[in-house]
């Protein structure tokens, strides 16, 4: 019979191969992170010795400087948005990211002995609130509609937010966030730096005309902001002085934000570890049994 194939079962054997490597690395992944995370109890924020600990508390954003959503103005302790475009035909359309960006500005736990700044840049954040909708443009407008359904771009932002509770393991040290230059100038403009890694923010304290965009008159009066701060020797939304920090660590180990209890964590991911070693099993089997015939 003409036009019909049959795949190779070489073909199907090495397919089944790489799935059995695949999985088995997934498998050791997940392992690992399941016996990080048992095998490290929570410390006490006051208690905490140098190196990789399990926090637990209550997040908060850092004194003075609150911070919204880029796109929904929520309140929130940490954020990450993803733009989708949904391209093709009519027949074999999907969605394509076309921008994304997280959060990376530090934030508080608080677990009522003392107080941590969390670093969240390289986390794996699990998430307490997420809104997502579609609209006609790259960037959601102030009259979209966070429930519409319609457009042909798709928006989603994920939030922490004030007062959730956070488990935290990662690298735990003291030192400084950030180091703002002595003179004035420099001490301006490091400033105004910080100022634009939030933009949301910057927009709520300087955008006067309500348009989302900071024009000349609006960024002068941010300038003279910052220029008064830095003459009172004030910094921006970062903590001059040597403060216990948690980041991720430089060994590879998980560094992980969740606003859910460490017993669900570790459930997940002990599904994840028996979901791994049956496809390891089940690949490893077929190609075998592939390999005998």
């Amino acid at each position: 019979m003409t036009g019909v194939s049959t795949v190779p079962p070489g073909f199907i054997a090495f397919i089944l191969g790489a799935g059995a490597l695949g999985s088995l690395y997934y498998w050791g992944r997940k392992l690992q992170q399941l016996r990080l995370i048992q095998g490290t109890p929570v410390s006490r924020c006051r208690a905490a010795a140098q190196g990789y600990v399990a926090l637990s508390g209550t997040q908060s954003t850092v004194p003075d400087h609150p911070r919204v959503g880029p796109m929904t103005g929520q309140p929130c302790t940490w954020w990450s948005y993803t733009v989708e475009e949904l391209r093709g035909d009519d027949k074999h359309k999907k969605w394509v990211t076309i921008s994304q960006a997280t959060c990376s500005l530090p934030f508080i736990i608080d677990d009522g002995t003392a107080r941590v700044m969390i670093v969240p840049e390289g986390a794996k954040v699990t998430f307490s609130s997420m809104d997502r909708w579609r609209g006609y443009s790259e960037w959601p407008t102030k009259t979209s509609v966070m429930n519409s359904m319609d457009g042909d771009y798709r928006y989603t932002e994920m939030r922490m937010s004030e007062g959730d509770s956070l488990y935290a393991i990662g690298q735990f040290g003291s030192h400084s966030v950030h180091e703002v230059p002595k003179g004035t100038d420099d001490a301006v403009s490091a400033i105004l730096t910080s100022w634009k890694n939030d933009h949301a923010a910057l927009l709520a304290r300087f955008d006067a005309d309500n348009n989302g965009q900071i024009d000349m008159e609006e960024w002068d009066n941010a300038r003279e902001a910052a220029r008064k701060q830095a003459m009172l020797g004030a910094d921006a939304p970062d903590v001059m002085r040597p403060e216990p920090i948690l980041s991720c660590p430089k060994d590879g180990r998980p560094f992980l934000l969740s606003t859910k209890p460490v017993e669900d964590i570790a459930a997940a991911l002990l599904k994840q570890v028996r979901y791994g070693l049956m496809i390891f099993a089940a690949c490893t089997a077929g190609a075998l049994w592939l390999a005998s015939r």
